[in-house]
């Protein structure tokens, strides 16, 4: 019977391991995200018109209950222990590619919030054709139902806010049929509070990502008592 920490030490294992989990991702991910989507949110949205708010909420609130059950219910040797020196936190390096990359993720999002200037963005190419604002086209969803939706875009009737055509030559929409013209960002309403969310929440995924990478509690091994055990 070979040892499962003794596999570590063979050259192919690692690798052979990572590329498979990498390779069922990018497989599964997908279909499997089409599905997760029509049970948490179709069903419950579409047929019982629950607000998306509260299905998001619910969906984090599942996934951190899975998340909290692992940590407390690790593997065996899917945390260092004192069995193998290697993986010991004096030995292991705590600052790897995983880490990196979440921090690098995170402080871009706060750099993006906190220097770019959106309403300085100019898109010019293929968009939404302008036209027919009564217009609309049938959607159909995977539970069978028929949703409707405009199929051109209205600018009388938009009011998302996040652009317009201000920065054109005639400050207004082009002519309906226009597929190709320039979009104009716009600048944030309240460019603190921005700062304030948009890093509070970056702030929020680098200290959960610091205790699942970093600070995950080691395996308690009992010590074995070689002394013979005396009796009352």
């Amino acid at each position: 019977m070979v040892d499962a920490r003794s596999t570590h030490s063979l050259p192919h294992f690692s690798w052979f391991k990572e590329l498979t989990c990498v390779l069922v991702a990018g497989v599964f991910s997908m279909p499997l995200g089409v599905v997760q989507f029509i049970v948490f949110y179709h069903i419950p949205h579409d047929m019982y018109g629950i607000h998306t708010e509260v299905l998001v909420l619910l969906m984090c609130l599942v996934y951190g209950v899975f998340l909290w059950r692992a940590d407390r219910n690790p593997r065996i040797h899917s945390r260092p222990d004192e069995i193998n020196p290697k993986d010991s936190p004096k030995t292991r390096s705590r600052f790897d590619e995983i880490s990196f990359n979440v921090l690098i993720h995170f402080l871009f999002y706060v750099f993006l919030v906190g220097f770019a200037h959106p309403e300085n963005v100019r898109a010019t190419g293929l968009h939404q054709r302008i036209g027919n604002c009564s217009h609309v086209t049938a959607v159909h969803t995977p539970l069978g139902q028929v949703l409707q939706k405009k199929t051109f875009l209205c600018p009388r009737d938009y009011d998302e806010g996040y652009f317009d055509w201000h920065c054109t030559p005639s400050g207004h929409a082009p002519p309906d049929g226009t597929n190709w013209y320039t979009l104009c960002g716009t600048g944030y309403p309240n460019h603190a509070e921005y700062i304030l969310v948009v890093t509070s929440f970056c702030m929020l995924g680098l200290a959960f990502y610091y205790q699942l990478l970093w600070r995950s509690a080691m395996d308690v091994l009992p010590r074995k008592d070689k002394g013979k055990m005396k009796s009352n």
